[in-house]
Protein backbone atom coordinates (compact mmCIF):
# COMPACT_ATOMS: atom_id res chain seq x y z
CA UNK A 1 0.00 0.00 0.00
CA UNK A 2 1.32 3.46 -0.59
CA UNK A 3 -0.26 7.21 0.61
CA UNK A 4 -0.24 7.64 -3.42
CA UNK A 5 -0.27 6.23 -6.89
CA UNK A 6 2.83 6.85 -9.08
CA UNK A 7 1.97 8.60 -12.05
CA UNK A 8 1.75 6.89 -15.41
CA UNK A 9 4.88 6.42 -17.51
CA UNK A 10 7.04 4.62 -20.28
CA UNK A 11 10.52 5.36 -20.62
CA UNK A 12 13.01 2.46 -21.73
CA UNK A 13 14.21 1.57 -17.82
CA UNK A 14 10.39 2.18 -16.52
CA UNK A 15 6.68 1.58 -16.98
CA UNK A 16 4.03 2.79 -14.94
CA UNK A 17 0.85 1.81 -15.82
CA UNK A 18 -2.25 3.09 -13.95
CA UNK A 19 -5.19 0.66 -13.25
CA UNK A 20 -7.19 -1.40 -10.88
CA UNK A 21 -6.10 -4.76 -8.82
CA UNK A 22 -8.63 -7.02 -7.86
CA UNK A 23 -7.55 -9.00 -3.95
CA UNK A 24 -9.20 -11.85 -3.22
CA UNK A 25 -8.54 -14.48 -1.10
CA UNK A 26 -10.26 -17.88 -0.09
CA UNK A 27 -11.19 -21.33 1.62
CA UNK A 28 -8.55 -23.94 2.18
CA UNK A 29 -5.37 -22.89 1.95
CA UNK A 30 -5.76 -20.23 -1.26
CA UNK A 31 -3.76 -17.31 0.07
CA UNK A 32 -4.66 -13.73 -0.64
CA UNK A 33 -4.02 -12.86 -4.77
CA UNK A 34 -3.31 -9.75 -6.09
CA UNK A 35 -4.50 -9.20 -10.03
CA UNK A 36 -3.73 -6.04 -11.87
CA UNK A 37 -5.70 -4.95 -14.96
CA UNK A 38 -5.17 -1.85 -16.81
CA UNK A 39 -9.04 -0.82 -17.45
CA UNK A 40 -11.82 -1.21 -14.96
CA UNK A 41 -13.52 -2.84 -17.57
CA UNK A 42 -11.86 -6.16 -17.26
CA UNK A 43 -11.22 -5.41 -13.38
CA UNK A 44 -14.69 -5.96 -13.07
CA UNK A 45 -15.57 -8.59 -14.91
CA UNK A 46 -12.45 -10.50 -13.04
CA UNK A 47 -13.48 -9.31 -9.67
CA UNK A 48 -17.49 -10.10 -10.05
CA UNK A 49 -16.08 -13.50 -11.04
CA UNK A 50 -14.17 -14.17 -7.98
CA UNK A 51 -17.95 -12.93 -6.05
CA UNK A 52 -19.30 -16.18 -8.04
CA UNK A 53 -16.10 -18.26 -6.84
CA UNK A 54 -17.34 -21.45 -4.45
CA UNK A 55 -13.64 -20.78 -3.19
CA UNK A 56 -12.85 -17.13 -2.28
CA UNK A 57 -14.53 -15.69 0.65
CA UNK A 58 -13.37 -11.91 0.43
CA UNK A 59 -12.47 -9.63 -2.59
CA UNK A 60 -11.97 -5.81 -2.87
CA UNK A 61 -11.28 -3.96 -6.33
CA UNK A 62 -9.08 -1.04 -5.69
CA UNK A 63 -6.70 1.76 -7.76
CA UNK A 64 -3.15 0.90 -8.35
CA UNK A 65 -0.44 1.45 -10.37
CA UNK A 66 2.03 -1.10 -11.40
CA UNK A 67 5.43 -0.58 -11.94
CA UNK A 68 8.07 -2.34 -14.18
CA UNK A 69 11.54 -1.59 -14.09
CA UNK A 70 15.05 -2.65 -14.93
CA UNK A 71 17.21 -3.93 -11.84
CA UNK A 72 21.13 -3.29 -13.25
CA UNK A 73 22.39 -5.03 -10.06
CA UNK A 74 20.17 -8.75 -11.18
CA UNK A 75 21.74 -9.03 -14.08
CA UNK A 76 19.31 -6.66 -16.26
CA UNK A 77 16.53 -8.71 -14.69
CA UNK A 78 12.81 -7.02 -14.06
CA UNK A 79 11.28 -5.73 -11.17
CA UNK A 80 7.38 -5.23 -10.61
CA UNK A 81 5.92 -3.36 -8.25
CA UNK A 82 2.32 -3.13 -7.17
CA UNK A 83 1.12 0.18 -5.40
CA UNK A 84 -2.42 0.19 -4.11
CA UNK A 85 -3.66 3.25 -2.94
CA UNK A 86 -5.15 2.39 0.79
CA UNK A 87 -7.43 5.98 0.99
CA UNK A 88 -9.29 4.82 -1.75
CA UNK A 89 -12.68 2.49 -0.43
CA UNK A 90 -13.08 -0.63 -2.29
CA UNK A 91 -15.70 -0.10 -5.52
CA UNK A 92 -19.34 -0.18 -4.86
CA UNK A 93 -20.63 -3.12 -7.27
CA UNK A 94 -24.14 -1.67 -8.25
CA UNK A 95 -23.20 0.13 -11.27
CA UNK A 96 -21.42 -3.32 -12.75
CA UNK A 97 -24.41 -4.22 -15.43
CA UNK A 98 -23.02 -1.45 -17.69
CA UNK A 99 -19.62 -1.90 -16.74
CA UNK A 100 -19.43 -5.44 -17.87
CA UNK A 101 -21.57 -4.48 -21.08
CA UNK A 102 -18.48 -2.08 -22.37
CA UNK A 103 -15.99 -5.33 -21.26
CA UNK A 104 -17.63 -7.36 -23.99
CA UNK A 105 -18.31 -4.84 -26.51
CA UNK A 106 -14.36 -4.61 -25.85
CA UNK A 107 -13.37 -8.15 -25.99
CA UNK A 108 -11.12 -9.49 -29.25
CA UNK A 109 -11.85 -13.10 -29.53
CA UNK A 110 -8.76 -13.15 -31.48
CA UNK A 111 -6.05 -12.04 -28.46
CA UNK A 112 -6.32 -11.84 -25.44
CA UNK A 113 -6.79 -8.07 -24.94
CA UNK A 114 -9.30 -5.50 -24.05
CA UNK A 115 -9.71 -2.73 -26.08
CA UNK A 116 -12.23 -0.22 -25.24
CA UNK A 117 -14.30 0.35 -27.95
CA UNK A 118 -13.72 4.29 -28.12
CA UNK A 119 -9.75 3.32 -28.48
CA UNK A 120 -10.66 0.96 -31.65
Amino acid sequence: MTEALPRACRRDDRVVTRGYVVGFSGKRGLGETLLFCADLEPAVALARAVRMSFDADDHSLRPAAREMRDHPARDGSTVVTLYIDPRERPRDHAPDLAVLGRWIRGVDGRTNCYMPPERR
